[in-house]
């Protein structure tokens, strides 16, 4: 609950996993929790109103909810199987001090163009960190960075793409 708390108020940090296929999981989870917590309330609250309003918001999710975790689900299995995954997949990456700063190419398919991303990560234990999404460039697919100074320098093959201040 704290993580969609987090979420909602617009942290400037998202939690993630260093393992993609557990980010699918994770949400996988979170959808069926919803709809799964909304029927126990329904079933053994206290009160008819919650009980009558839990019953009418596990209807109207359930469907929604059970196919976006099974769709995520899938997708988890697939990049599993895949060993990365090629939607958003790390391309180049720089150290400094304690952060990580890691470029990824997004590609959500055959609608949309390949975006470039670069991330500002922490690195936490048991493989979970926190990243802010610091720069975006799209129509871009091949790219790498170069520290100079006290900047971030994004290079892809027409020259210097951005410049981030870090």
């Amino acid at each position: 609950m704290a993580l969609i708390a987090f979420e909602a108020l617009g942290w400037p940090y998202k939690v993630r996993s260093s393992l993609p296929q557990l980010n699918y999981f994770a949400y996988a989870v979170l959808c069926f929790g919803l709809v799964v917590g909304l029927f126990s309330v329904a079933i053994f609250g206290k009160g008819a109103p919650i009980r009558i309003t839990c019953m009418v918001l596990g209807i109207f999710f359930a469907a929604p909810a059970g196919l976006a975790g099974l769709f995520s689900t899938w997708e988890g299995v697939k990049v599993s199987e895949q060993g990365t995954d090629y939607s958003f997949e790390k391309i180049d990456e720089e150290k400094v001090s304690s952060f990580y700063y890691r470029l990824y190419v997004s590609d959500c398919g055959a609608t949309c163009s390949h975006d470039l991303v670069l991330q500002k990560e922490i690195d936490l234990i048991f493989g979970i960190k926190l990243i802010s999404k610091i720069w975006s460039k799209q129509n871009e697919q091949k790219a790498y960075l170069t520290v100079i100074n006290d900047h971030l320098r994004v290079n892809g093959d027409s020259g210097v793409l951005g410049n981030v201040a870090i």
